[in-house]
Order: structure tokens, then C-alpha cells, then sequence
């Protein structure tokens, strides 16, 4: 009903999500370095910051989906230490949380899990483990798209065939090229993904294979391939998969600072490139936030505007046309809004209904 009822919960849930940031990583290398590096990552991060704010378009929606995917793969890094059936219990409980925030790609939590704890002499243990984290999802998510179903026919239908569109169809003009993805992940994330995925391919066959490096980059990849390939494209869609990222950005900053090497120029090399790891995303979080300039006033103006429409001039059963901040409108007063100027046939409806029509003629943003 106000802005802090509004924000609160995605700014405890941002926060606690760099609490799992960090917790994940210190299950996954036992390393306190690597683990408040790759919080430090989380928690200057520009984009997860806008979303925190509700800067950008699907904040809540997008917000809590991360939290609660970074959820179940804590969880299953739990699992690691701890083989118990309630962690799975506690896996299978965030996906199917996460579904409801979202979507099915929630189930991403599955593969980064089974590739951490496989253990070929304990497999059917595994397979009755897995059984019980499916259950626990589907258990969650599956009531609610039932009863919407059974409550909403034509509404569930048409949202689930959104679904589907955003990988056939280009959505309200938002689309790209194929790299598109891959491009936002290098600006939202970290410049040098590059760079790092080539020390991690060359890390996997020239060095000991890592199947934590593996499970990190599978949380990443997959996302990142399914997405590319759909019609559809925004630039929240892989907002989930920044965990997976700061940690290896993290784990590779480690690791090429603790290399042994006498020689000046690699030396200057390595310092450089760790310290780049550290200055980008803090120069990307100054370019995204914008810290240093004033608040824009117009916003605030219009706000305020808004807000005096609920003076008790205007009848409740009132419908505002006209208006570029009809969202704003219809969050701070109990009018329906519309950002255009309605038809004569809108009028007529409008009136038979028993509504009233007011016209915005210089409210701007």
C-alpha cells in the first residue's frame, strides 16, 4: 500500500542473497577469500541493484527468482556436507517456489546439483533423493496452476501460451541478435567472461578436472544457450545465473593471484587482471546507479501530482485517460488509468458501466 511496503521485500531478500552468495562459496572451496570476493561481486553488481530499487521492468518478478534459485542451490551445496533427505526436502521446496515466482527454468537447480553430489557407488541413494526433491517441487507448484486452470480457463491458457511465444515470437519489440545474451552477461556480470571461460576450458583439459567449476559454468550455460536461441529477449532473463558468475570471477581472481612467479611482467599480468576484476564491476555499478547525479525532478513532481488526485475531487468510480503515468497512478490512488485518449466507443462502454472519464491534459513525466 505505500513504497516501503513496496521495496522491502526485494531489498531483505537482495541482501540475504549475498549472505548465499558467499555461504555457497565457502561450501563449494572452503575459502574465505573466494567467498567474500564473490560477495563483493553480488553486492556491487548494478543490475541486481536497479532490480533491488524497481529501476528496471520485472524487478519483483525477476528478483525473487534469483533469490530463490540461489536458494536451492545452496541447499544442494549443503547437501554435499550433509546428506540428509530434509536438504532435499529444502531443494525441492525453492524450485518449487522459484516456479511460482517464475518459470520452469527454475529447474536449472537439478543438473547443478546431481553434477556436485553424483557418486557412482551411491546412485540409487541419489536416484531416491532426487525422487523426493521432484515430489517437493511439483507439490508446491502444481496446486496453484491447477486451481488457475480450473479458476481462470481463458486467462491461464493465454498466460501459459505466452510462455511459449517468448521463444517462437518477438514479445512487445524486445529481441537481438543470437550473441545477445552472451553480450549482457560480459556488461551485467563481468567484462573479462571471456577471458575466464578460456582459463576454465584450458583449466579443464590441460589441468585436474573440477566438477565444481563444472557445476558453476552448467548454471551459467545452459540458461545462457536456451535463452539465445529464443525470439523474445531481455536482459533479466539470465539475471539468475549472476551467483554462478561472481563465484568463478571470484575463484579465478584467486587463483591467478596465488601463482608462483618470479618474473616482472607476468607478475604486472596478473595484478592487472586481478585488479580489473575488482575495478569493472565497481565502474558498472557507478555507470548503472549513477550515484553522482541529482534526483530527477520531474519524477518526483509528477509524483506528487499523482498523489493529489486522491484530494476527493474526483469520484471514486473514475477511469483516467490520458496519462504517461497511468502504473504510478494506479498504484498511489484507487483509479483505473490509461495512458491514451479513449475511443468514442470507450466512452459509451465506459458510461453504461457507470464510470466517470477524466482527462489528463498536462500530466507528463
Amino acid at each position: 500500500m505505500n513504497e516501503f511496503g513496496l521495496r522491502f521485500p526485494s531489498v531483505l531478500l537482495s541482501t540475504l542473497a549475498i549472505y548465499l552468495t558467499y555461504r555457497i562459496s565457502k561450501n563449494l572451496f572452503n575459502s574465505e577469500k573466494i567467498a567474500l570476493l564473490a560477495a563483493f561481486f553480488h553486492a556491487v553488481n548494478g543490475l541486481i541493484l536497479e532490480v533491488t530499487g524497481g529501476r528496471v521492468s520485472t524487478d519483483h518478478v525477476d528478483l525473487f527468482f534469483l533469490f530463490f534459485v540461489e536458494l536451492g542451490v545452496f541447499f544442494a551445496t549443503q547437501y554435499l556436507h550433509r546428506t540428509t533427505i530434509l536438504n532435499c526436502v529444502f531443494i525441492g521446496l525453492s524450485i518449487g517456489i522459484a516456479v511460482l515466482c517464475k518459470w520452469l527454468t527454475a529447474l536449472i537447480v537439478i543438473p547443478v546439483w546431481l553434477i556436485l553430489a553424483f557418486n557412482p557407488i551411491r546412485y540409487r541413494l541419489l536416484f531416491l533423493h532426487l525422487i523426493t526433491v521432484l515430489f517437493t517441487a511439483t507439490v508446491v507448484f502444481l496446486p496453484w496452476h491447477l486451481y488457475v486452470f480450473y479458476k481462470f480457463p481463458l486467462e491461464a491458457k493465454w498466460e501459459s501460451s505466452l510462455y511459449t511465444r517468448h521463444l517462437t515470437e518477438v514479445i512487445e519489440g524486445r529481441t537481438g541478435p543470437w550473441y545477445y545474451f552472451l553480450n549482457s552477461a560480459m556488461s551485467s556480470f563481468n567484462e573479462l567472461l571471456f577471458i575466464i571461460f578460456g582459463w576454465w576450458i584450458y583449466s579443464l583439459c590441460c589441468k585436474k578436472y573440477d566438477v565444481r567449476l563444472l557445476a558453476l559454468w552448467i548454471w551459467f550455460m545452459i540458461p545462457l544457450l536456451f535463452f539465445s536461441f529464443a525470439k523474445t529477449k531481455m536482459q533479466g532473463y539470465l539475471l539468475f545465473t549472476g551467483p554462478a558468475i561472481f563465484i568463478l570471477v571470484a575463484h579465478f581472481s584467486s587463483t591467478i593471484s596465488a601463482y608462483n612467479t618470479t618474473t616482472k611482467p607476468r607478475r604486472w599480468l596478473i595484478n592487472g587482471m586481478v585488479f580489473l576484476t575488482v575495478l569493472l564491476p565497481i565502474r558498472y555499478c557507478i555507470e548503472r546507479l549513477k550515484p553522482f547525479q541529482g534526483v530527477d525532478q520531474r519524477k518526483v513532481d509528477a509524483t506528487w501530482r499523482i498523489k493529489k488526485l486522491n484530494d476527493g475531487t474526483i469520484p471514486g468510480n473514475t477511469v483516467v485517460f490520458n496519462n504517461p503515468n497511468y502504473i504510478e497512478t494506479m498504484f498511489y490512488t484507487s483509479f483505473i488509468s490509461y495512458e491514451w485518449m479513449p475511443s468514442k466507443a470507450e466512452e459509451t462502454f465506459l458510461q453504461e458501466k457507470g464510470y466517470r472519464i477524466y482527462i489528463l491534459p498536462d500530466l507528463k513525466k
